[in-house]
């Protein structure tokens, strides 16, 4: 095994990783919104389902399997696999929005796969369904979504990133969204439009 693909492992170990990785999301979830964010972002392949958190009760409204929770200090969020999001502020009363219905006409219909939260903004993941081409929607508190542009520099050139969005989650010390995408690769969004930066971790 090659040092690239270890590092790049160990990455995803610290990214994703902590007590009960092996547990479902709803299993690893307590509604806390006081505390500090908290983000998670399951594998791709990996649906979970159920019909609460521990304490609380989902929308009733929500169609598809819930396939990510996160939080910070203002709701507690939720993405499913037919592209839901929802949220609240206790627990109890949920707001739910269908992302390509409330979008049509305005963006490409998507395939969203992870959800993120971090100080002060959420953030959804996926691939746009007809070109396949990686998306990003950003929200203060999950209402409105604005397209968040996932192109990176090197040198003087301005380059798209091509790879599609396997998960997401918050870096609260450096104030940026990680994303894991395909071929082995992490793309790095902080709150800077123009500094998005990639690493390749794969083999060569």
């Amino acid at each position: 095994m090659s040092g690239n693909l270890l590092s790049f492992i160990l990455t995803l170990v610290l990214a994703f990783g902590g007590p009960g990785l092996e547990r479902s999301a709803l299993e690893n979830f307590r509604f806390a919104p006081s505390l500090p964010s908290v983000a998670w972002a399951p594998p791709v392949h990996e649906a979970t389902g159920g019909h609460g958190f521990p304490g609380h009760s989902l929308p009733t409204q929500i169609k598809g399997e819930v396939i990510g929770t996160t939080s910070n200090e203002y709701a507690t969020f939720g993405l499913t696999d037919k592209g839901e999001i929802f949220w609240s502020r206790d627990g109890q009363s949920w707001t739910v929005i269908d992302f390509n219905e409330m979008y049509r006409g305005y963006y490409a219909p998507v395939h969203l796969v992870g959800i993120a939260a971090g100080a002060g903004s959420v953030a959804v993941v996926g691939t746009y369904e007809e070109s396949g081409a990686p998306a990003m929607f950003v929200s203060q508190r999950g209402s409105v979504w604005s397209e968040r542009t996932l192109t990176y520099s090197q040198g003087e050139e301005l380059f798209e990133l091509g790879e599609a969005p396997l998960a997401i989650r918050a870096d609260l010390e450096r104030d940026e969204y990680v994303l894991t995408c395909t071929d082995d690769v992490l793309f790095f969004v902080p709150s800077c439009s123009h500094c998005n930066r990639i690493e390749y971790h794969g083999t060569d």
